[in-house]
């Protein structure tokens, strides 16, 4: 892995909570999405 220079210093806490918001809002993106692809379905069906 390689180090970048402008994480000296930097608590991984922070870019871990960074990764963790991340990962919430693409999961909601996701969800929102399939709900949406379940209704067309539920429709057509």
């Amino acid at each position: 892995m390689v180090s970048l220079p402008h994480w000296c210093g930097r608590p991984w806490g922070t870019s871990g909570i960074t990764l963790a918001k991340k990962l919430a809002t693409y999961l909601q993106l996701l969800e929102s999405r399939l709900t949406y692809i379940a209704e067309l379905v539920a429709l057509s069906a």
